[in-house]
Formats: C-alpha cells, sequence, structure tokens
C-alpha cells in the first residue's frame, strides 16, 4: 500500500513539474516575433508635465504630471481651434 502512495505522489508531483514548465513555454513565444510600436511619443518635457504626439494621427497632445491631476491628456489646438497637427 506504501508503494503505491509513493508512486502517486511521484506521479503527481511529475506531472505539476512538466505543466510549469509548459505554461512558461506558451506565455513567451507569442511574443518572440511581435514588433513593438508605441502609439504616443514624448517630444518635449517640462516640469509640470510633457508634450506628446499620436503616432498614428500626428496630433500633439498635453499631458499632466502635477500632483493631482497626473497623465490628463489635453489636445493641443492651432490659431483657428483646429487639432495641432505636427509636420
Amino acid at each position: 500500500m506504501k508503494k503505491i502512495i509513493f508512486l502517486a505522489l511521484i506521479i503527481i508531483m511529475l506531472m505539476t513539474l512538466c505543466s510549469c514548465e509548459t505554461m512558461s513555454k506558451i506565455d513567451d513565444k507569442p511574443y518572440e516575433n511581435e514588433v513593438k510600436r508605441t502609439r504616443f511619443i514624448e517630444i518635449e518635457s517640462y516640469g509640470s508635465g510633457s508634450i506628446i504626439v499620436d503616432s498614428e494621427t500626428n496630433v500633439e497632445y498635453w499631458m499632466s504630471n502635477s500632483a493631482y491631476n497626473v497623465g490628463t491628456l489635453t489636445m493641443l489646438v492651432d490659431e483657428h481651434g483646429n487639432p495641432k497637427i505636427r509636420k
């Protein structure tokens, strides 16, 4: 009876170790060939925030860095009220 319990424990431990290794390999593979792109690019930095550009639309935004509204995006506009486009 002790041999059966011992054998069952060894099988369970081997199955657990094998499944952990397989899961880590599965998680790593989707990112190997993936191209990393950043949509928002910081172009200027100031103490209270920074100007960032949307790489798909070239529209400029102000991103706040102050304590009470960190991360707030505000679209920058030209003198006519249209979105400011980075050239």
